[in-house]
């Protein structure tokens, strides 16, 4: 599993690649200097994940498909979105829009030429 980690004023988004051919039932995440962290969420569903935090460093455990973001919110986060059938809604700011898969997939490709020149 690949993590790339983006940061911003009002949290940090851990950004998951599945480059396995199966789903991960039980990833451990480690994020280290994010102190403050009021909640977490996953971008595919919006649900609250549980995690714990010691100084900056926070730890959770997740189910991971193929790609998912976790989000790390310095205060409460609004309330999620509900997703229609085939999108995932990611937060922008300061509006929620929705993107495709499909729009997930090009902006990591996107991001992985960037960091792979």
């Amino acid at each position: 599993v690949e993590p790339a980690r983006l940061d911003s004023s009002d949290g940090i988004a851990i950004v998951l690649l599945n480059w396995f051919e199966t789903p991960v039932a039980d990833l451990h995440v480690i994020v280290y200097g994010c102190p403050g962290i009021a909640q977490a969420r996953l971008a595919s569903s919006g649900e609250a994940i549980v995690f714990q935090q010691t100084d900056d460093i926070v730890t959770a455990t997740i189910a991971l498909q193929h790609v998912d973001v976790l989000k790390l919110y310095v205060s409460a986060p609004p309330p999620p979105p509900v997703p229609s059938d085939g999108q995932i809604l990611i937060d922008k700011d300061p509006d929620v829009s929705p993107w495709t898969t499909s729009d997930i997939i090009n902006a990591l490709r996107i991001l992985l030429r960037h960091m792979n020149p």
